[in-house]
This record gives structure tokens, sequence and C-alpha cells, in this order.
């Protein structure tokens, strides 16, 4: 996890929890199991490296919900456990 935050977005991990994994099926017929962590202490800003990606950004848990298309149900889940009961209620 280190060593894929610092090539991916620039920044060493100094504190962090595992906030669970769970396995992606898709596409279909293919999968991964994705582990998630909570980092909540590094250094250095958060930053693109190369081009393996187009944008960096924060999302709030609003977005989280409602962006279907950001990451697998499992992750969103997962993001919105992390912040608490009151973020992950729907009105």
């Amino acid at each position: 996890m280190r060593r894929e935050l610092l090539e991916e977005i620039g920044v060493t991990p100094q504190h962090w929890l595992s906030a669970g994994e769970f396995v992606s099926e898709s596409p279909p017929g293919a999968f991964a199991t994705f582990h998630v962590y909570h980092v909540d202490r590094w250094q250095d800003a958060p930053r693109l490296i190369d081009d393996e990606h187009t944008a960096l950004r924060w999302f709030t848990a609003a977005e989280i919900e409602c962006e279907t298309e950001l990451a697998p149900p499992q992750l969103a889940e997962l993001i919105l456990n992390l912040l608490g009961p009151k973020t992950n209620q729907k009105a």
C-alpha cells in the first residue's frame, strides 16, 4: 500500500488502519480483491504522477452515495461506514 500511494499520487502514508476488503466481479467472469485502508495522516500533497490517471479529487459523502460509476458499490459502502452512521443515512 505504501509503494502504491507513493507511485500513484506521490504521498507516503504515516498512519492507516484496514477498513476491510471486498471482491468485485466486474466485468462478469473477471474478479479482483480490493483491500481498503483508511489513511488519516500522510507526508506530501496528493498529486497525479505520470499519465495513468486523468484526475485526482476529493468527494463528499453525498457524491459517493449518488455517483454509482465512481467505484464499485462495495467500496462506497466501506467508505460511508468509515464516515459514520449520520453520513450513511438516506433522507
